[in-house]
């Protein structure tokens, strides 16, 4: 009989231990699982691998800005839905949503002129460049930046440049220049350019 007791004892006590394990299995894959299949965690893989960086920015030291070209790098080839370029000045950041499309080690120029120098403010120092895309719900997921620090040119529209003798901005310097045409005078409220001089009267 006692023999019968200890036998039974031990089939219980395998038979709790079994249960135990497969609680234990349960609660882990219920841990685990969502993590597996959690299209986030895909996304993220995704902006490890697909990455820009903003080149070529064309800014004033007023603010104005024109255009920024875009290179995807990295070594992902996914489709992305499109890229986020931001100028940062004194004031603050105005960024600019841009859907072209952009293949491995291409380039891309982002017309950055819609950005409002009243965000911006002077002396825009920063630009920033990443990578989106959209999930199964169709949500925008945003990638890390990249941050690049630049240089503002001296002039981006010829209104930037207010004496008569430096009054055309030259978009091949970007700085203010001598006169060309009487058109250049016009936002002096003057009328007449001396092309010999460049000086606008």
């Amino acid at each position: 009989m006692i023999k019968d007791k200890k036998g039974l004892s031990a089939v219980v006590t395998t038979l709790i231990l079994v249960l135990l394990v497969i609680v234990a299995i349960a609660i882990i894959w219920a841990v685990i699982r969502p993590l597996l299949t959690n299209p986030d965690i895909d996304i993220r893989q995704k902006c490890i691998e697909n990455i820009v960086t903003p080149k070529e920015v064309i800014c004033s030291k007023l603010g104005s800005c024109t255009t920024m070209k875009v290179e995807r790098v990295g070594t992902g080839d996914d489709e992305i839905a499109g890229v986020i370029v931001g100028v940062e000045g004194d004031k603050g950041k105005a960024t600019i949503t841009d859907k072209s499309a952009l293949e491995l080690g291409g380039i891309i120029t982002v017309n950055i002129g819609g950005m409002a120098s009243t965000i911006i403010g002077t002396n825009p120092k920063k630009v920033e460049a990443r990578v989106y895309f959209l999930n199964d719900a169709n949500e925008e997921k945003k990638c890390e930046a990249t941050v690049v620090d630049f240089t503002a040119k001296d002039c981006v529209l010829t209104s930037e440049c207010a004496t008569p003798q430096k009054a055309r901005c030259d978009t091949s310097s970007y700085v203010c220049a001598g006169c060309t045409a009487n058109s250049d005078c016009t936002h002096l409220s003057l009328t007449t350019c001396t092309v010999a001089t460049g000086v606008c009267s």
